[in-house]
């Protein structure tokens, strides 16, 4: 059981944190926006809208 819960914990942290690292790397300023999904809430990490194609693609797809 406690397996599962690290599990849980640690798969979005680890994928959000992919996103951070990008930004951060490409200079740009990350922020949190809430999301809800059903029942439990839950956070993403969002940028500016104003990226350049090449970096969205980059900071996108960096979410492990």
């Amino acid at each position: 059981m406690c397996g599962v819960l690290l599990g849980v914990g640690l798969g979005p942290a680890t994928h959000e944190g992919g996103h951070l690292v990008a930004n951060w790397l490409l200079e740009f300023e990350p922020y949190l926006t809430r999301v809800q999904g059903g029942r439990i809430p839950f956070f993403a990490v969002t940028h500016s809208d104003s990226l350049p194609a090449r970096h969205e693609f980059i900071v996108s797809s960096a979410g492990i």
